[in-house]
């Protein structure tokens, strides 16, 4: 895959990035720091509020949060 043409991710969490126990994958913080490495924007898109949202990232300040269906961003 070439890398050079993907500038943003942009994912759910509900179903999509998180487990049916609601955990994050064990290799996330992996694959988010490859992707940093790459200059690659990671993005969480969720109906939740952001308070729920920022839970799963504290202390992150390169993940770009979206939540409450883009009413706070």
């Amino acid at each position: 895959m070439n890398f050079t043409q993907i500038k943003m991710i942009i994912c759910d969490m509900d179903g999509t990035l998180l487990d049916n126990q609601k955990n994050l994958p064990p290799y996330f913080n992996q694959i988010y720091k490859e992707l940093y490495d790459r200059n690659i924007i990671f993005a969480i898109s969720s109906g939740r509020q952001m308070g729920e949202v920022r839970k799963y990232f504290k202390g992150n300040k390169t993940i770009y949060l979206m939540a409450e269906n883009g009413g706070y961003i």
